[in-house]
């Protein structure tokens, strides 16, 4: 019965049959994962960790004839694998023949000087519990169990926190809300604290494994509690003990079989998991991933959320005609960058407008955001970010532009005057907007289609006081009644789409008239290409006020 537990809780229920469900939402368009074919074998293959420039993992295939009989494979033991080139992981070896026992060693953790090493390992009464070595002149200590293993329990799983202060682990000991619980000790005053159980919100009446803490304090765990039978990758924030709102990660990190053991980069771009899905080398493989948008970010609505307040440089009054530019460096600007000298003005960038509060917010990605902001009679503001901050807001100190600066020529004031396709915005101007494109039948704006609208929100943002109304027209294919609400969730997306650059909602008013006006002979009964029905889907754009 022993081993019955430690087969079916600690190593990944892999002959579990895939169940149909409802899965996580879908990253396949920004996400890969690669099965590791170097490393993988038929046999089981899981719970990658981070130890200095490799990855150790777990693995049941035999480098002896000892065989456990519950999953008629060798024993596991921990293995090390070096990262190759685009992260690919090479040939492995053992990570040490003083860590592998004749029974059972797996699923590690290390501190992040990588000299001691957290790991699951069975004792002598057939019970997997923690145990720990340090690393000294190039090799590993005979290990010794922790004081947090309970008897006649298991306690499996350990993550270690960057700090070296926080373990959390998985354990069936009694008290749990189900069968496997997930706890954590903290170093306190020389020794590990008493366990305390993650509570309900995390842990359910089934099995919640393999915890992984990560440097900014998200734990990933796997769990078999939710919808279907099969092992999910969860992800919340843990902090001061305490996890706050439980998301499950995207396809394809979860699939419909069992998914486990995430491990992630700094950034949460790239990483390693393990899964039984189909396609692998065996049982349970390893698998690299890599995102263009960082998993730490899925889920959670203020991540890397960066507050900015305008004030004046000298006052510290509050300045609410700022504009703030922003655009995120990619990785080959990032080499050759001096955060000391940039030019926003000369490539794309994404802008907002500060509220009566002088505040913005914007949303850092990995690697450096470069800002800067401007307001008249000010010098212009600079600065490069990084997503690594501790604090998540800034002050943008204004200063007044020196003498020098400033233009005292012009005697007469000259007022500027909105313009937006050479055409002055004054009242009443209705502007056409041809290029704003929606595929037939769909309110959705296509990709890369709408740079008249960033053209409309750079000029709202440099004034102020422009209001504007988005008239949205269709074909006329489809009922006249349907086209009418077509046209009106037509132009609230287009409504929507300036909110996201920083214009404010009751700048931008909307109004739908379906198929009503058309601009030429493409009426209902009369035969019309494609292009002459393209002509007729529309958003008018009609100045209010400026």
């Amino acid at each position: 019965m022993k081993v019955k537990i430690i087969v079916i809780l600690l190593f990944s229920f892999y002959w579990v049959s895939a169940q149909n469900g409802k899965l996580a939402g879908d990253w396949s368009h920004i996400m890969t994962v690669e099965n590791q074919a170097k490393i993988n074998t038929e046999f089981t293959d899981f719970a990658p960790s981070y130890w200095n420039d490799y990855i150790v993992f777990t693995s049941s295939k035999t480098r002896q004839k000892i065989f456990d009989p519950n999953i008629k494979e060798g024993f596991f033991d921990l293995y090390l694998s070096a990262v190759g080139k685009s992260n690919n992981l090479e040939r492995s070896a053992q990570l040490s023949k003083i860590l592998n026992t004749k029974y059972h060693d797996a699923s590690s953790s290390f501190t992040s000087d990588g000299n001691t090493i957290y790991f699951s390992r069975m004792n002598d009464d057939g019970y997997m519990n923690i145990y720990k070595s340090h690393y000294q002149d190039g090799e590993w200590e005979e290990a010794i169990p922790m004081v947090i293993n309970e008897s006649e329990s298991q306690s499996v799983h350990p993550t270690v926190s960057v700090d070296s202060k926080i373990i959390i682990f998985a354990s069936d000991r009694a008290g749990g809300y189900g069968l496997m619980d997930l706890y954590f000790t903290i170093y306190q005053d020389g020794e590990w604290s008493e366990p305390m159980n993650l509570g309900p919100v995390i842990n359910s009446e089934d099995n919640e494994v393999f915890p992984y803490l990560s440097h900014n304090n998200f734990l990933f765990y796997s769990s078999d509690g939710g919808e279907n039978s099969d092992l999910d990758i969860y992800k919340t924030m843990f902090k001061n003990g305490k996890n706050h709102k439980i998301v499950r990660l995207p396809y394809p990190i979860n699939t419909e079989y069992d998914d486990l053991s995430i491990i992630s980069d700094f950034e949460g771009l790239n990483g390693f998991l393990s899964s039984n899905r189909p396609g692998g080398a065996g049982k349970d493989d390893i698998y690299k991933f890599n995102s263009s948008q960082s998993i730490f970010g899925y889920g959670e609505t203020d991540y890397n959320i960066m507050t900015l307040t305008a004030k004046d440089g000298e006052s510290k009054k509050i300045l609410t005609n700022v504009i703030i530019r922003y655009r995120h460096l990619k990785e080959e600007e990032i080499i050759s960058f001096n955060k000391s000298l940039f030019n926003i003005t000369q490539t794309s960038y994404d802008s907002v407008l500060v509220d009566k509060n002088g505040k913005a917010q914007i949303k850092l990605l990995p690697g450096y955001t470069v800002i800067e902001a401007e307001s008249p009679q000010k010098e212009k503001w600079q600065i490069a970010l990084t997503d690594r901050m501790e604090n998540k807001s800034i002050d943008i100190l204004m200063n007044r532009l020196k003498p020098e600066m400033v233009d005292t020529s012009q005697k007469t004031k000259v007022i500027i005057k909105p313009t937006l396709k050479n055409t002055e915005l004054a009242i009443g101007t209705i502007l056409v907007f041809d290029n704003i494109y929606y595929d037939y039948n769909s309110h959705e704006i296509q990709s890369g289609a709408a740079q008249e609208l960033d053209e409309l929100s750079e000029a709202m943002l440099k004034n102020a006081n422009l209001k504007v109304q988005l008239a949205s027209h269709t074909d006329s294919r489809g009922e006249d009644k349907y086209n009418l609400l077509l046209s009106e969730r037509r132009a609230i997306s287009a409504k929507a789409y300036l909110i996201s650059k920083g214009i404010q909602p009751n700048r931008i008013f909307t109004i739908g008239y379906g198929e009503s006006q058309l601009r030429n002979h493409c009426k209902d009964g009369v035969k019309c290409s494609d292009k002459d029905h393209l002509f007729n889907r529309r958003t008018e754009v009609k100045i209010l006020d400026n």
